[in-house]
């Protein structure tokens, strides 16, 4: 399990968006582990509520950084803002 390191791969290969959000070309996943499957797992947290649209687009940032991983973004309080599985793999 890493916590706030530089999103990576399935392969633990640093990876970065094709298309950068205001100039910020990578993102560190609150939390990010690898499922038996070998399946990426990475989520986020929205801290400030008020900063939701910035980790929105964050969230669509780690996704397209990598598509084949599963992404999720939740409320401190534990509510799921929105997830993201690629195709073909089920969850959880």
């Amino acid at each position: 399990m890493r916590k706030n390191k530089p999103q990576q791969n399935a392969n633990k290969v640093d990876v970065h968006d094709r298309e950068p959000v205001k100039g910020v070309g990578f993102r560190k996943p609150d939390v990010s582990s690898i499922r038996p499957d070998g399946v990426r797992h990475n989520t986020n947290y929205v801290s400030n509520a008020r900063d939701l649209q910035r980790e929105l687009d964050a969230f669509d940032s780690m996704i397209r950084s990598d598509p084949k991983a599963i992404h999720e973004l939740y409320l401190l309080g534990g509510t799921l803002v929105r997830r993201y599985g690629p195709p073909g793999v089920s969850f959880p």
